[in-house]
């Protein structure tokens, strides 16, 4: 990528980068802020905010928020295609969705993990805005099944969900 291809990025969800267009190199010292910055944000967006539209790979999963608006936007046309699963979310219940996290019979132990990504996808078809603190644990309760869910961005604590 040449210098000039070097641009400012600006996401809504209180977070910018800027990459300064003198330096084309990505050092690890940088690599290491963008870290930190990551490591403490919160992802929010309007459910006001019209979908995005032709971005790239890299755009929707390697950016700054890491998948969560993805996800939530596809929640969102997921609502469009399955309004019986937008009832049901809406009444509660954490509906089976391709990430961790939906309940379909409960477990012994009455508690599981699941993905911040389902959360957002979650939270899109219920129509509700993204909120999602990547550092902090947000634990539902399924309506139909009792099952707690706690979802993190802890892939020790849900890769065996």
């Amino acid at each position: 990528m040449s210098c000039a291809a070097h641009r400012r990025t600006s996401y809504t969800f209180q977070l910018q980068i800027v990459r300064p267009a003198s330096d084309c190199q990505r050092t690890a010292a940088f690599g290491q802020q963008i870290a930190l910055l990551v490591a403490k944000m919160k992802v929010q967006r309007s459910i006001k905010s019209p979908l995005r539209a032709d971005l790239s790979w890299e755009d929707k999963w390697a950016g700054a928020d890491r998948g969560l608006i993805a996800c939530w936007e596809r929640g969102r046309q997921k609502a469009i295609e399955s309004p019986d699963l937008v009832i049901k979310a809406a009444a509660g219940q954490l509906v089976s969705l391709p990430w961790k996290g939906g309940v379909e019979t409960a477990t012994k132990a009455m508690k599981k993990h699941g993905t911040l990504f389902y959360l957002a996808m979650w939270q899109g078809l219920r129509g509700d805005d993204l909120q999602i603190d990547v550092d902090a644990e947000v634990t539902l309760t399924c309506t139909v099944t009792g099952m707690r869910v706690t979802f993190t961005g802890d892939l020790e604590k849900y890769k065996n969900a």
